[in-house]
């Protein structure tokens, strides 16, 4: 395989894609700046410069996205795509296509109306797509996915031939593993809060901005008069204050249950050919086609919310590593279910894995002094600084450590980890549990380490890294082991990765 360009001219995107890449610019470089003119037009503070700094952003971003188009080629060639991007700074990527580790297609209704789409081809390496094809039309698209599943079933011995003209929207509906309902997904908005930091940014922006505030005042004015806060009894703060934060906490979960619409809904999951097929989204369909062997690492979750409703959420990390800020990411296996449906997915998925019976065991249990004495570290470092402000302050230090003493004990107690010829995991978390599971065959690299504090107390720590592996997320990071079985664990992992072949 050569590294270099092709010979051919190379495919264009389609003719509407300045007007996609033009609306991404402005959604990035001039939104922001829009929503400050209408806030100081509002307030009658604004003046003709920012109209003309918007038209320059404007005029910028259409000669940016036109750029784009112009220089944007790709070629479709027998054993690789190669991709050309970047005006001024040129970028030639070439992906062979038996290294493509999922497809994934994104429709908003625009891209329907236009009978266009957007695909993302991720491979193993990195943190960002190998290439974002914005936009193709959906026949181009149809025919590269087909390209793919063509080459890699050819080389894919141990699985059954792929028909190479079938699409990864063409699934059947007896090949569903797992669907969401409507009444689930309002429950999953419920849980997942996840309006929580969008709703925290705007409050942010307003109240960082002059002419919001005044706004704001203002419609506090119109709707309920002066409120005259100086002048309220402490049961007034207690009632405004309830409201308030009862107020805040409906609109976030109104916020987050049409968030999850807008993400998930008609959240489908099939398998077919040892592949994952996922189609999710109100206005913007997500389309996503993953192998089941490209699946580095499966986690499941559950916040005090979820165990309320007796539900729990899977998600999964594929090589990689493509994040939202990067890309556009299938992430989910289940965003809500019942604990013994998620078992049962997860037999269906990955059967090695004995699920329902891991061995798990115990870290060390006198690690709890160690979390007990840090926390109690921090609370002392408080209970000083409240000193300074009132004497009587530092009765709030008494709870706080009886708070610490529970919260070692308990962590101590739920935490655990458990290995067997097939797969090494590791579960934490008192009120927001968590479970990692890594398969033998997907370790990239693990670590014994000792900290000076674990080798004071004898103790030591296991991290596992995987291809995909997101350190800021919850991992196989196992610690407060025995030196002596974390020496011991460390041998059987050495010995269980010889003896299996990796796999991206």
């Amino acid at each position: 395989m050569t590294l270099s360009k092709p010979d051919q001219p190379g495919q264009r995107l389609h003719p509407v894609s300045p007007l996609f890449l033009f609306i991404q610019a402005v959604v990035k470089l001039v939104f922001p700046l829009v929503v400050s003119v209408i806030g100081t037009r509002a307030t009658g503070t604004g003046g003709d410069t920012l109209d003309w700094i918007l038209l320059g952003f404007g005029v910028f971003a259409s000669l940016g996205s036109i750029l784009q188009y112009w220089f944007y080629r790709y070629w479709l060639e027998d054993d690789r795509i190669v991709v050309q991007s970047g005006v001024f700074f040129k970028s030639l990527r070439q992906v062979p296509y038996l290294k493509i580790q999922n497809l994934n297609i994104e429709r908003n209704p625009l891209h329907r109306i236009l009978g266009v789409a957007t695909l993302q081809i991720e491979s193993a390496s990195g943190t960002e797509p190998e290439a974002v094809i914005r936009v193709i039309s959906t026949a181009e698209v149809e025919k590269i996915n087909a390209i793919v599943k063509g080459i890699q079933s050819q080389q894919n011995t141990t699985s059954d031939s792929i028909d190479a003209n079938t699409s990864a929207e063409e699934t059947t509906e007896d090949d569903t593993v797992f669907s969401l309902t409507d009444q689930e997904l309002t429950k999953y908005g419920f849980i997942s809060h996840k309006a929580l930091l969008p709703v925290g940014i705007v409050f942010s922006f307003i109240f960082q901005n002059d002419a919001y505030q005044r706004l704001f005042y203002q419609w506090v004015q119109q709707y309920f008069g002066q409120l005259q806060a100086t002048a309220w009894s402490w049961s007034q703060w207690l009632i405004y204050i309830g409201l308030g934060l009862i107020a805040t906490l409906v609109a976030i979960w109104l916020a987050s249950i049409i968030l999850a619409f807008l993400q998930l809904f008609r959240f489908n999951l099939s398998l077919a050919q040892e592949k994952i097929h996922a189609h999710m989204g109100l206005l913007t369909n997500l389309t996503a086609s993953i192998p089941l062997k490209r699946i580095q690492l499966v986690r499941i979750k559950s916040s005090p919310l979820h165990r309320f409703f007796r539900r729990q959420g899977i998600t999964m990390e594929t090589a990689g590593g493509v994040n939202e800020a990067t890309g556009i990411t299938m992430r989910w296996l289940a965003p809500l279910i019942e604990p013994k449906q998620g078992q049962q997915l997860l037999n269906t998925l990955l059967p090695a894995i004995k699920w329902s019976d891991l061995p798990w065991q115990k870290l060390e249990h006198r690690a709890w002094k160690r979390i007990f004495k840090r926390l109690l570290f921090f609370t002392l470092v408080i209970a000083v600084g409240l000193s300074f402000i009132s004497i009587w302050l530092l009765t709030v230090s008494a709870p706080l450590i009886l708070l610490s003493y529970i919260y070692a004990k308990t962590f101590i107690r739920l935490a655990a980890y458990a290995i067997d010829e097939h797969c090494i995991a590791y579960r934490s978390g008192i009120f927001f549990r968590k479970i990692s599971v890594v398969r033998i065959e997907k370790i990239h690299n693990f670590t014994l380490q000792a900290s000076p504090l674990d080798r004071w107390n004898n103790m030591a720590q296991i991290t596992v890294d995987t291809a995909g592996s997101n350190i800021a997320a919850h991992h196989v990071h196992i610690p407060f082991l025995n030196r002596t079985t974390a020496e011991a664990l460390h041998k059987k992992l050495a010995t269980a990765v010889t003896q299996t072949q990796f796999e991206w």
